[in-house]
C-alpha cells in the first residue's frame, strides 16, 4: 500500500511545474563609463502574474537604461502576489542567469515599478516563469 502512495506521490512531484522563489541574474545595461556592462539583481517569480515587472530604482540608477512610455492601447495595470501595481513605463533588458552566464536571455520585457523602490529587483511572470523553467536541466 505504502509503495502504490509513494508512486502517486512521486509521479504528481514530476508533472508539477516547480520554480525557485528567486534567483540570482546578471542584467547588460550601458553606462557612461562603458559600452556594455553586467549588472546583478535578484530576479523574483510569480506565476499569477501575467506581467513581467523591475524595479525603477533599478532600472534608473544601477542599470541606467532607457525608460519607454507604454502606448496608449497597453494594460495599464500588473500584478505582483496577486496586488495591483500601477505601470505607465518599460524597458526591453537583455539578462542572463548568474548559474548560467553563457546562456544570454532576452530582449525581455519588463514594466517599470511606478513605486520607486519595491520590495523586488524583477519578477518574471507567468509566461516567462514557464519558459525558463523550460529551459533548466
Amino acid at each position: 500500500m505504502f509503495g502504490c502512495i509513494s508512486n502517486l506521490v512521486t509521479s504528481f512531484w514530476k508533472r508539477t511545474p516547480r520554480h525557485r522563489p528567486s534567483m540570482t541574474i546578471e542584467i547588460r545595461s550601458s553606462t557612461k563609463e562603458s559600452a556594455e556592462n553586467w549588472r546583478v539583481a535578484e530576479l523574483s517569480f510569480d506565476p499569477t502574474s501575467d506581467n513581467n515587472i523591475i524595479s525603477r530604482k533599478l532600472v534608473s540608477t544601477v542599470l541606467e537604461i532607457p525608460i519607454y512610455p507604454m502606448s496608449q492601447c497597453s494594460t495599464d495595470s500588473a500584478q505582483f502576489n496577486k496586488e495591483a501595481i500601477n505601470i505607465k513605463e518599460y524597458v526591453d533588458i537583455v539578462w542572463r542567469s548568474d548559474d548560467a552566464p553563457k546562456n544570454v536571455l532576452g530582449p525581455t520585457r519588463f514594466w517599470v515599478s511606478s513605486e520607486y523602490d519595491p520590495p523586488y529587483d524583477a519578477v518574471l511572470g507567468k509566461e516567462d516563469t514557464e519558459l525558463q523553467n523550460s529551459m533548466q536541466p
